[in-house]
């Protein structure tokens, strides 16, 4: 496809008063989707403008981490372009994920670091925060979700809730139909199905998880402090997922990397499960990297993983297997 550059000035954050910088390449929504899938490592979204895509490219020749390029992407909906960075931009890891926040359309804050570009995405600057100040960054982060600043908090502290989730073991949470339906397309999706009738009839449904991860999906779509564990962020890892809600996984995802010094090997091997179950790829990296940096040191390893099935252990054993070889290669 013929690609163009793209040059502007600063202006006020609208897609329609903005001429965003970098590569122009003509292409679908449908074609860019599928150039993205699969390779996302972080994603934010700028208030009356769009989401910004961080998308690993080709892996960086040479490199001893293994590490891919990344570019910066946005898809321009008025005008069906693809807006690219002019080169990649930084490097990382393919099993790693990151939260970042759109301060405006050329600078980026991440957890560790803030990054700046030209107005063209020609240059890149990268800003690095101190150790204290990166953990400040990341509790930032974390709160700066999509629905953080609608202000729905206050619905569910104010007014009186109209429908019924029933956790697995019975437990309910009262919510409002019209704040599940607005946000959260698989509830809106169930509401439409053959069953509604009865759903609207009892005004309830049960969905399959514990208490305490319904209660922090619940608080996910008010735009509440999450205020998670390390079990509930694992949950949710599988959940999030199976309940389409994929910005709560890339935050359940910070979550575990963050706290990660302080995951014992029974809650490894419990978050390397729920990512096999999720099919998540960069969590079942990252948990088993964490079994096999402790495996030396734990005497009952045997009784940790006797709950295990068949197919599973032969799974984890892989895996470790895979990150002990990693860890060799860099080594060398």
């Amino acid at each position: 496809m013929a690609r163009r550059k793209s040059t502007r000035k600063k202006s006020p954050n609208s897609l329609k008063s903005l001429s965003l910088g970098g590569d122009e390449t003509p292409a679908t929504r449908e074609q860019f989707d599928q150039d993205i899938e699969g390779n996302v490592y972080a994603q934010c979204e700028l208030q009356n403008v769009g989401i910004f895509y961080f998308v690993f490219g080709d892996p960086v020749e040479g490199d001893r981490e293994e590490r891919s390029d990344i570019w910066l992407k946005f898809y321009n909906n008025k005008e069906n372009v693809v807006h690219s960075s002019a080169h990649s931009i930084m490097m990382a890891s393919r099993d790693s994920t990151d939260t970042c926040f759109a301060i405006d359309q050329d600078t980026f804050l991440f957890s560790g670091f803030l990054l700046t570009l030209d107005n063209a995405w020609s240059t890149v600057d990268f800003r690095k925060f101190d150790s204290h100040i990166e953990s400040g960054m990341a509790d930032f982060l974390t709160g700066q979700t999509s629905i953080h600043k609608t202000g729905l908090s206050r619905i569910r502290q104010d007014s009186e809730p109209d429908f019924t989730l029933i956790c697995e073991d019975g437990d309910k949470i009262e919510v409002h139909r019209s704040v599940m339906e607005g946000l959260w397309p698989f509830f809106k999706g169930m509401m439409v199905s053959k069953n509604m009738r009865e759903i609207e009839q009892k005004r309830r449904v049960k969905l399959s998880m514990p208490k305490t991860t319904l209660e922090a999906l619940v608080r996910y779509l008010y735009g509440e402090v999450l205020d998670l564990t390390l079990m509930d962020a694992a949950n949710l890892i599988l959940y999030a997922q199976r309940y389409e809600l994929p910005e709560l996984v890339q935050l359940a995802t910070t979550w575990l990397k963050r706290e990660q010094e302080h995951v014992d090997i029974e809650q490894a091997i419990y978050l390397w499960r729920k990512s096999l179950e999720a099919e998540n790829d960069h969590v079942r990296d990252f948990a088993s990297k964490k079994i096999e940096q402790m495996m030396p040191e734990v005497e009952d390893f045997d009784d940790q993983i006797q709950h295990l099935k068949k197919n599973e252990l032969i799974s984890l054993f892989s895996d470790v297997s895979v990150a002990m070889s990693r860890k060799r290669r860099k080594v060398e």
